[in-house]
C-alpha cells in the first residue's frame, strides 16, 4: 500500500473580479515560504502572481516519496475586512474547488463533513474551521481524505488544502488519523511563519515532540 498522500500548497493572496489591488494585496505577496524540512516537506515551487490580487503560492512535497500532495492557500477576496461571512463564502467555493478540481476526476466523492472544531482551538485563528470529503478511485478502489480548511492571518484569509491516502489500516480511525495531520502540518506551518515574522502572532505556538 502506497504511503500517505499529501499535498500542502501555500498560497497567500487575494481573488476579486474587476477590483484594482489593494494595498493589503501587495502585503500578502510578502510572506516568505515556510521552511518544513524538519517534518520532511520541501519546497517544490512557489509563484507571487502578475496581479497582486491573486497573492502569492508556494508547493511543497514529501521528501523522497512519489505522491506526498499538500496544498494550502491564503487570500481574500478583495476584501478590506475579513468577516466571517467572507471566510464562510471561501470555504464554500473551496469545498466546490475540490469537486471540480482536475485531479480529482477519477474520484467518487462522497458528500462533505466538517472537521471537529476542537482541532482548531490551538491554532487561534491561524485556521478556524474545516470540511472534508472522501474520495473513492473509480479504478483502483483507493480511497482519499480531501479536505480544506479556513483561518486568517494579517488580513489574509489562509486556506489549506489536504490530500491524504486512506490506508487499509486506517479504515476504522482514518479521521482521526488525517485530522491530526492537518493539525500537525498546520502548526508547524504556523510556527515557521513566527519564526520569520514573530509581530504577525499575538501568542507564540509551540509544539512538544
Amino acid at each position: 500500500m502506497k504511503s500517505l498522500r499529501w499535498c500542502i500548497t501555500i498560497l497567500v493572496g487575494l481573488q476579486v473580479g474587476g477590483i484594482s489591488a489593494a494595498t493589503n494585496s501587495l502585503e500578502c505577496q510578502k510572506f516568505k515560504e515556510p521552511d518544513l524540512r524538519h517534518i520532511q516537506l520541501k519546497l517544490s515551487h512557489s509563484d507571487r502572481y502578475d496581479n497582486p490580487a491573486l497573492g502569492m503560492g508556494a508547493t511543497y512535497v514529501r521528501i523522497g516519496r512519489r505522491l506526498p500532495l499538500v496544498s494550502i492557500y491564503f487570500f481574500d477576496l478583495g476584501h478590506q475586512t475579513i468577516t466571517s461571512e467572507v471566510k464562510e463564502d471561501a470555504l464554500s467555493m473551496a469545498a466546490n474547488d475540490i469537486k471540480q478540481h482536475p485531479k480529482n476526476a477519477s474520484l467518487e466523492l462522497d458528500g462533505f463533513f466538517w472537521l471537529w472544531e476542537d482541532l482548531f482551538v490551538k491554532l487561534e485563528g491561524f485556521l478556524e474551521r474545516g470540511v472534508y470529503t472522501v474520495g473513492t478511485d473509480r479504478e483502483t478502489g483507493r480511497r482519499y481524505f480531501e479536505s480544506v480548511s479556513i483561518g486568517e492571518l494579517n488580513g489574509c484569509i489562509v486556506k489549506m488544502r489536504y490530500s491524504g491516502e486512506i490506508r487499509d489500516f486506517e479504515a476504522d480511525n482514518y479521521e482521526d488519523q488525517h485530522s491530526n495531520n492537518i493539525l500537525a502540518i498546520a502548526a508547524h506551518v504556523k510556527i515557521a511563519m513566527q519564526k520569520d515574522r514573530p509581530s504577525l502572532f499575538e501568542n507564540p505556538l509551540a509544539i512538544n515532540h
